[in-house]
């Protein structure tokens, strides 16, 4: 699933960035970003090749931005005991899953789009932007007039975009 803006940073202690992803067009954008190893799930199995890259540790930490409920279990499988996993995408129903075993058991700590922590996530976001240290202008990959959005969407729609900016 799309990382999006996060990339790997001497701010952050990342031994190994992971990405599973189905569109061929985002794996170079990945790779740009920092993922050492794209996983396609519909070759592989996502917690294996997780748990071999890891010396059958497992992930510390998972984030699931695609809203695919398969992709949230395979990141709940792939990931250690104690290990926290953030929800930023949304669903478009219900999930069902074995919480006892992929949740509660595992010592799991779950975080959503909003919450306590959002505002000190931004001023994270904001010093690293604005001290250089991470860039995102690889994830924008169509500029375009606003009269234009249409051609934006359907990129989009289509999987063959990262980011669109809309021009007013």
């Amino acid at each position: 699933d799309y990382t999006k803006g996060l990339r790997k940073s001497s701010d952050f202690n990342i031994h190994a960035f992971m990405q599973s992803e189905v569109v061929d067009y985002s794996s170079p954008l990945a790779r740009k970003m920092g993922a050492d190893t794209i996983i396609d799930p519909t070759k592989e199995d996502v917690p294996s090749r997780v748990r071999s890259i890891t010396e059958e540790n497992g992930a510390d930490v998972f984030l699931e931005m695609s809203g695919n409920s398969t992709a949230f279990e395979q990141g709940l499988r792939s990931l250690t005991n104690g290990g926290v996993v953030s929800l930023l995408g949304v669903f478009p129903g219900d999930v069902s899953f074995d919480i006892n075993g992929l949740f509660t058991f595992k010592g799991l700590t779950m975080y959503g789009i909003t919450g306590r922590k959002m505002f000190e996530t931004w001023q994270v976001a904001t010093q690293l932007l604005k001290n250089k240290r991470i860039d995102l202008s690889p994830v924008v990959t169509h500029i375009l007039p606003a009269e234009r959005f249409e051609e934006g969407f359907d990129a989009m729609k289509k999987g063959i975009s990262g980011k669109v900016v809309l021009e007013f």
